[in-house]
């Protein structure tokens, strides 16, 4: 889409349910990131004001699983 530019992050834990990042110690490079969603969907608001924003887990998880 002309005039929409995204930066995509990519920390190299693909296939990591929600859940597995935070139950093995991944979601801290997530955090030091800082993001701002606030902002984000802001800025989504103002420049696609027509746009329905879904925002989702790669992989969602209902449950949490213990760590043996």
């Amino acid at each position: 889409m002309e005039g929409v530019k995204a930066k995509v992050i990519n920390h190299r834990y693909n296939g990591y349910s929600t859940t597995d990042l935070i139950l093995n110690d991944k979601i801290e490079a997530v955090i030091k990131d800082k993001p701002d969603i606030q902002w984000i969907m802001a800025t989504f608001s103002k420049q696609l004001p027509d746009s329905l924003i879904i925002i989702q887990t790669a992989n969602p998880t209902i449950y949490l699983r213990r760590i043996e």
